[in-house]
């Protein structure tokens, strides 16, 4: 058999033009490696940005909930008192939440800054492809959050025009 470019029995062949870090890398080229390295300070700096928000929303979190404890044991009976302290609570539960998004956020962060080091290093495509599946985590968390902020956004604008509404109807 001869070694014709249109014989569909041949072995594969590639040629990649601009692979600096080795043969085994799948075409990580040099200006890869130089726009992930100009991009992990930066997502460095917002991981840890994140987590010390984190920090500071848990300790936030805390005083809520010790806030509201204290209301309720000083509510001295099931009228008003109670009431703001249900909703101090309320507040709580979501700033716990908020802190366990955060969180997680930040972590991502951290772990697709921790990727590309490793990137950066070895020029390999399974630390590449680790590196874009926590960037990849970290958008869809985002993703997630804003939709349903935009949610719950929609339904504060729709209880803030309905609740007036009912609370002013005479009875």
């Amino acid at each position: 058999m001869s070694n014709n470019v249109n014989d569909a029995f041949a072995t594969p062949q590639s040629n990649v033009s601009g692979a600096t870090m080795g043969s085994n890398n799948g075409g990580i080229t040099n200006g890869i490696i130089q726009q992930l390295k100009k991009t992990r300070p930066w997502v460095l700096f917002m991981a840890i940005l994140g987590f010390i928000g984190t920090a500071f929303m848990a300790i936030g979190t805390a005083g809520i909930f010790m806030g509201g404890g204290a209301m309720l044991q000083m509510a001295a009976g099931p009228g008003a008192a109670a009431m703001p302290a249900g909703a101090t609570m309320g507040v709580g539960i979501v700033y716990l939440l908020m802190t366990l998004f955060y969180f997680f956020a930040s972590l991502y962060l951290y772990k697709y800054a921790g990727s590309i080091k490793r990137v950066v290093a070895t020029g390999s495509t399974q630390d590449l492809e680790l590196a874009l599946k926590s960037q990849a985590s970290f958008w869809k968390l985002v993703g997630v959050l804003t939709l349903l902020m935009f949610i719950l956004m929609i339904v504060g604008m729709g209880a803030a025009i309905i609740m007036p509404m009912m609370m002013g109807a005479p009875g």
